[in-house]
């Protein structure tokens, strides 16, 4: 049975052409390496500075904080 589509004709390259691409998928190859490893390998957390003018306990929920800002504030 007959293909209904025919494959593209084959182009001749040349080694200039052939060097080219490899190298673009060199460089594809990396930078996908890149992207893959930034998303999927973050770097460690780094140790939290705390703040000098406000230290907030980092394992409190934020409803509590809520709470509190709003019993403090003056109600207009």
């Amino acid at each position: 049975m007959d293909k209904l589509i025919p494959d593209p004709p084959h182009e001749p390259t040349t080694p200039l052409e052939d060097a080219i691409r490899a190298d673009d998928l060199v460089k594809n190859r990396e930078a996908i390496k890149r992207a893959l490893d930034f998303y999927l390998c973050p770097e460690s957390a780094k140790p939290r500075q705390p703040s000098t003018m406000f230290l907030i306990h980092p394992k409190i929920d934020t409803e509590s904080l809520l709470a509190k800002v709003l019993a403090r504030s003056p109600h207009h």
